[in-house]
């Protein structure tokens, strides 16, 4: 059938692989040389260096988890059929983020010591043996931990809700935590532990830890768990589906056809085809396919999508059997 040689000529514009990366539970041990260094070890401990990594990336992974989401909801069901403006989107959104967030945690427990390597790999790069001993002697001051437990209940604050962490706090307790905090840091004496935290922030050095937290730690940690939440997601998507379905009512039906993209008919009747080309839950490209009323293949895109007018977009779908409809 024509419509299949159309299929197949729409198809061969992207070749629709998905690829996965391997799980963490799957990982190789992590070689890190550097984890029995005892001085290096009295550095990262000292400022809880592990607990400011972990909320750091969470809030550097903040924007992709925004878009695992979409796209974990069209596995659920498929794009075409709903978006956001879908009365049971919102619901299903919060539905898959409660059924993500406990296999993000539970990876993080499994992969706690490549947080390490990241923190250690990067803390000897970009520190010299004397500035980890001044920071972590910094850190052991009354004034630094105070300066420390504030910054943390930030970050916490800030992350709330993202994955690696499923709190077992509500967020006004956070933030009641947050606001404590805040307030033993600004009633540090000027001429003692206040001077200290001051001086040491205002240091080259005090600049130098916080480069090395939030621009190294912190990103390394979220691009790390970025490819492993995706994995989790397409690895779980049967899982994830039936929680989904199971809370919430609604949700258009599942479809075995695959999306290929639009199709928008012009006022000269000129069809446009607009393919989407998806990996690892990413957009990896669009291509655009004209037709004119005399081409070939332009009755073909025309059976697929009936009684569109001009002016209109439909969304187009293929079946096992190569044949194209607007139908999901």
């Amino acid at each position: 059938m024509q419509d299949r040689a159309l299929a197949a000529r729409i198809s061969l514009v992207v070749a629709a692989v998905l690829v996965c990366a391997a799980s963490g539970a799957n990982a190789a041990a992590v070689d890190d040389r550097y984890a029995a260094d005892p001085k290096l070890r009295r550095f990262v401990d000292s400022m809880h260096g592990e607990t400011i990594a972990v909320e750091l990336g969470r809030m550097v992974y903040r924007k992709r988890w925004e878009e695992v989401l979409t796209e974990g909801l069209y596995l659920v069901a498929p794009r075409g059929a709903w978006n956001e403006s879908h009365p049971a989107w919102p619901a299903a959104r919060q539905a898959l983020a409660d059924a993500l967030r406990p296999e993000s945690a539970q990876w993080l427990a499994a992969n706690r010591d490549r947080v390490r390597l990241v923190i250690n790999d990067k803390s000897m790069r970009m520190m010299s043996e004397e500035e980890r001993k001044r920071t972590a002697e910094f850190f052991e001051t009354h004034g630094g931990q105070v300066w420390r437990d504030s910054r943390e209940a930030f970050a916490r604050e800030r992350a709330f809700g993202l994955p690696l962490v499923v709190e077992s706090q509500s967020l006004a307790q956070i933030r009641r935590a947050k606001a404590e905090k805040e307030k033993a840091l600004l009633a540090l004496p000027e001429e003692g532990d206040g001077k200290i935290v001051y001086d040491y922030l205002q240091s080259p050095l005090g600049d130098k830890l916080l480069k090395l937290q939030n621009e190294e730690w912190g990103p390394i940690v979220a691009h790390i768990f970025s490819s492993e939440l995706d994995s989790i997601v397409l690895e779980k998507r049967a899982m994830l589906a039936a929680a989904v379905r199971a809370r919430v009512p609604g949700i258009p039906p599942a479809s075995d056809k695959t999306y290929l993209g639009t199709v928008t008919m012009a006022a000269d009747r000129t069809f446009t085809v607009i393919v989407e080309h998806y990996r690892t839950l990413q957009l990896a490209g669009k291509y655009t396919l004209v037709y004119a009323a005399s081409d070939l293949h332009w009755t073909d895109i025309a059976m697929a999508v009936p009684d569109i007018k001009p002016g209109e977009t439909r969304a187009i779908f293929r079946d096992k059997l190569g044949r194209l409809s607007e139908r999901p």
